[in-house]
């Protein structure tokens, strides 16, 4: 009988392995889910009919500056879509073309170039339309401001100033299970997507990373999450849509109108197949960054390695595959990993340290991981140094990664996560 061969995301392509003789796999992944057989007309019925809120079309009549918000390329939201029915519906209601702005919610990422704004929208959209990277450090205006219910302190709100003195505010996004807020999507279009540096260091600040309910697939108890809606409210949104992907990135829900209501709809939906039936955790775990574009760096791959915590048995090794082609991160989360001897350490000592550095939430997260696991054993484009810096073992195939990692460990049994950080693992009572 043939061995089971197993196909792991990879940038733009997948890799494959077989396991060791003797070796049995449990393979996590989500449930099926179809896509929409016209995600068009899905799309135009839920302008028309949205949840708890008037059709776009009525809540642009008399509009003269609209904001209409976009994730940048780390996210595979179908805005050539999107924007296909929403701009046409602005402008049928009397918004004036040179009135609608578009902006990319980069948070605290690097602004996209002009390829990859046509890219992100399309170049028909890119050349006949304003299109503003956000600018996390200038640009913002205050609002209010949230408390952290964890130290008391009061966290400025300054969201990008094109948005707040926009007529109407429109907010677009995809809804998938997020590192630490629960699910992407709604409300973090708002808070990080547009928020000012001073107000996003705060809303990642290691206290609420470090929460037990700041997880993948966790809304309820998830400050960070409620942190963020109360910055929607307070900043204005006045209609959201966002869609749900599956595995093969085809649109399996259109959802629109009210942005609390919108993402409470979304979030139901990914969950029907998103969370993963629960497993024993392994001593090896084979997962990956979910291809491109999440991928793309190894800061966001770190997104692959925090979906797998939970089924990772202590002293386990993690394979991640990963292609990174972009490098470890931006200049600044480099600068951060290299300079970091010891990531455990450094993660239990952050809450201590008055220093606010750009992307340390993902390498506080990649402490845990290290603090539980005895490696990660890394396939990517990286140069064997960078992966070392990265507190990673670097390998050139999944093949040879997988065999070692059974070697090391004697497992007779792996568990295997190809979509990574787009789905939700979870341990089951037995040990």
């Amino acid at each position: 009988m043939p061995k089971q061969s197993v196909h792991i995301p990879y940038g733009r392509r997948t890799l494959r392995f077989t396991p060791p003789d003797g070796v049995k796999i449990d393979l996590l992944h989500s449930e099926a889910a179809r896509g929409l057989p016209d995600a068009a007309g899905a799309l135009g019925r839920a302008l028309r009919r949205p949840l708890s809120a008037p059709a776009l079309g009525r809540l642009a009549v008399g509009a003269r500056r609209v904001a209409v918000v976009v994730s940048d390329v780390t996210r595979p939201v179908p805005n050539r879509l999107l924007l296909g029915e929403i701009l046409p519906a602005l402008e049928a209601a009397g918004v004036p073309r040179e009135g609608i702005t578009i902006i990319i919610g980069t948070g605290t990422h690097r602004p996209a170039p002009p390829d990859e704004i046509r890219t992100i929208l399309g170049a028909r959209v890119a050349r006949r339309y304003r299109v503003v990277n956000h600018d996390c450090r200038s640009g913002n205006k205050r609002v209010g401001f949230v408390t952290n219910p964890l130290t008391r302190e009061n966290i400025p709100l300054l969201i990008d100033r094109l948005y707040v003195e926009a007529d109407l505010k429109i907010v677009t996004g995809l809804v998938e299970p997020h590192i630490f807020c629960g699910y992407s999507g709604g409300r973090k279009a708002v808070l990080p997507g547009i928020a000012a540096l001073t107000t996003i260091r705060k809303w990642h600040g290691p206290e609420l990373i470090a929460h037990p309910e700041s997880v993948p697939g966790v809304v309820a108890g998830n400050i960070p999450h409620a942190l963020s809606v109360e910055a929607s409210r307070l900043a204005g949104a006045d209609f959201a849509v966002n869609v749900t992907l599956n595995g093969s990135r085809e649109i399996t829900g259109v959802f629109a109108g009210d942005i609390e209501r919108v993402f409470e709809a979304a979030a139901a939906r990914v969950e029907e197949y998103a969370l993963t039936r629960p497993v024993r955790p392994a001593k090896v775990v084979v997962t990956s960054g979910a291809g491109w574009p999440l991928d793309a760096t190894f800061y966001q791959a770190i997104k692959g390695l925090v979906a797998v915590f939970p089924v990772l048995a202590p002293g386990g090794l993690v394979v991640l595959a990963a292609r990174a082609d972009e490098g470890i991160g931006d200049e600044g989360f480099t600068k951060l990993v290299m300079n970091t001897r010891d990531v455990v350490a450094w993660s239990k000592a952050l809450s201590g340290r008055k220093r606010f550095h750009l992307g340390q939430w993902q390498l506080q997260r990649m402490g845990w991981v290290r603090e539980r696991g005895k490696a990660v054993f890394l396939v990517s484009d990286l140069s064997d140094a960078q992966a070392r810096a990265a507190f990673t073992e670097p390998f050139s195939t999944l093949q040879e990664a997988v065999y070692r990692a059974v070697e090391e460990t004697g497992a007779l049994r792996i568990v295997v996560v190809p979509e990574g950080p787009y789905v939700v693992t979870r341990a089951s009572a037995e040990r």
